[in-house]
């Protein structure tokens, strides 16, 4: 009989002499949201999906008490995109959410619920309003006499109305 050496999948597992090979569960986990990250690339959500997959791939890793079977993992992070997803935006959440799974990896124990992520979320970056403006005193007093003028204007347009 001779000896042949087990061929390996493009992961590195090994093939089974049956031909069948041995893809782990939680490798297999990771690759479907691999996939599920890929899908509709363009939709305004794009960005979250990969955010929220990234960090699941993560977790699988950790194996954690409570995680999501394999094949579930992909409908689970589109749950957890439909349930924190509604008014983000790319500019001012991307870093809140890589942030708030940063807060969340330090202290699971279980597989985390949206709302333990949406504690933890850093709040939203201070937006810088207009400045304040400047006028000056030859401004100020071409706007003091337009609104006299418009309040003069008026007040003979009452004057008319009481003859």
């Amino acid at each position: 009989m001779t000896f042949h050496p087990p061929h390996t999948t493009v992961q590195g597992f090994p093939v089974r002499t049956n031909g069948l090979s041995h893809i782990p569960r939680r490798a297999q986990g990771i690759q479907a949201l691999a996939v599920w990250k890929g899908e509709n690339p363009g939709a305004p959500d794009a960005w979250l999906r990969q955010e929220i997959g990234m960090a699941f791939q993560q977790m699988v890793c950790l194996a954690l008490d409570g995680a999501p079977a394999a094949e579930m993992l992909p409908l689970t992070a589109e749950m957890w995109v439909m349930t924190i997803g509604f008014g983000l935006r790319e500019d001012l959440d991307r870093q809140r959410i890589r942030d708030g799974f940063m807060q969340l990896y330090r202290k699971l124990k279980k597989w985390p619920q949206p709302i333990e992520l949406t504690d933890v979320l850093p709040g939203r970056p201070k937006r810088s309003g207009l400045p304040e403006p400047v006028m000056s005193k030859t401004d100020h007093a071409e706007g003091a006499r337009k609104l006299q003028d418009i309040m003069d204007m008026l007040n003979k347009g009452e004057s008319d109305h009481v003859k």
